[in-house]
């Protein structure tokens, strides 16, 4: 849902009001943006200025890029999370924030991205890290939404290469069994509105025990 000046306001109140304890705060990648909402930063600001909603929200979330962003530069996502770390560390602990990452299939580039992020923004580096994931979804489906979701530019040739019947969970599987994360990891798994399957569930506890143990 996008909102912009006056309506994040309106919009942050009505969630304090409606009970929601737990957001994921995205300026979107709409080609063209306000330069107050260049990234989530307005978002932030205005969520936690709001009297209501910085009392009623007991988790905030910021997105990361470890691969990259098509509309903007490694620089630029660096310092976004400054600004947005800025933001959060004057007003909520480590404990109550949560960093989600872009759909990815890059051990290495997850695992380095980690690595700077300790050094560039550490108060961050504190938080939960959710690591965003494939669930039973086909590449076919993937490539068709893949430009229009920020998916960095490794991701989208590797895509290509795939079958196009290809699960895209597989790929997420070997990424996790092999990447050396935080003990705080969590994971948020795209289904892309494909049809949900018994077997999602089963996905969901082995993506999520492979993130935690890097085993079969």
């Amino acid at each position: 849902m996008p909102v912009i000046g006056a309506e994040l306001t309106d919009f942050a109140r009505a969630l304090a009001e409606s009970g929601v304890t737990e957001v994921l705060a995205l300026a979107g990648d709409g080609p063209e943006r306000s330069p107050a909402c260049y990234d989530a930063s307005h978002v932030l600001e205005t969520l936690l200025d709001e009297p209501g909603a910085q009392g009623a929200l007991e988790c905030i979330g910021v997105a990361a890029y470890p691969t990259g962003h098509a509309i903007a530069e490694d620089s630029q996502l660096w310092q976004a999370l400054e600004r947005k770390a800025d933001l959060l560390s004057t007003r909520k602990p480590a404990s109550q924030i949560f960093v989600a990452t872009q759909l990815g299939l890059s051990t290495s580039a997850l695992v380095d991205w980690h690595e700077n992020l300790r050094v560039k923004v550490p108060f961050l580096a504190n938080a939960e890290l959710c690591v965003g994931v494939f669930g039973l979804v086909p590449a076919s489906r993937t490539r068709t939404l893949a430009r229009r979701l920020g998916f960095g530019k490794g991701l989208v040739g590797l895509m290509d290469s795939l079958p196009s019947d290809s699960l895209m969970s597989r790929a997420s599987a070997e990424m996790l069994r092999s990447a050396a994360l935080p003990e705080a990891v969590s994971l948020h798994i795209s289904t892309f509105d494909t049809r949900v399957l018994a077997a999602d569930t089963f996905w969901a506890e082995r993506l999520q025990d492979y993130a935690q143990h890097g085993r079969d």
